[in-house]
């Protein structure tokens, strides 16, 4: 069941408790839940991360998307930025993907976490790069040259990003098999 989680770190504590009330009424299922830097720096994430291990919900997988941007600065910058090695610590299974951005990179990951059934969550994290697959977009993110999060492209930058899309076929076609 999607469901919008509104104010930041809160899917994580939704998810959690989505997860447990499957288990404590016996009912299948797996509950996903997307998280990203801005995401993970709330309180109630790591509060959420330390009761999923003790409840012992491997019905449950985070999604982390780690391109170490957010609206005020670098998370890197600004907080201890490795959620993988926190999620670790934690206790729970974590799975890193160096390329977010490969589908290759993020299938096999995925399948991985579907076959892990050892009484403890699933944290799976995927380092990305923001504006991926415009190259100005890019090298900005990388470098923090410039931060497109949550900031408008001019109408250069625009022009500019839709002229470099690839055709919208070709890219639904190549990422059908996934």
């Amino acid at each position: 069941i999607p469901f919008g989680t509104g104010p930041l770190g809160k899917g994580a504590s939704h998810g959690l408790g989505t997860a447990f009330g499957l288990k404590y009424t016996k009912q299948d299922g797996m509950v996903d839940v997307l998280l990203a830097d801005g995401d993970a720096q709330e309180g109630q994430v790591a509060e959420a991360f330390r009761l999923a291990t003790h409840l012992k919900t491997d019905n449950l997988v985070v999604h982390g998307d780690f391109n170490d941007i957010q609206l005020s600065d670098l998370p890197s910058k600004t907080v201890a930025a490795d959620f993988a090695a926190i999620a670790h610590a934690e206790g729970w299974n974590v799975i890193e993907v160096q390329n977010g951005n490969d589908p290759s990179q993020v299938v096999a990951a995925q399948e991985k976490a579907d076959g892990l059934k050892n009484g403890r969550p699933t944290f799976i994290c995927y380092y990305t790069t923001m504006g991926h697959g415009i190259p100005f977009m890019e090298e900005g993110s990388n470098t923090g040259e410039k931060n497109y999060h949550g900031s408008p492209l001019s109408k250069e930058e625009s022009e500019k990003a839709i002229k470099g899309l690839p055709d919208l076929q070709k890219t639904i076609d190549a990422y059908e098999p996934f």
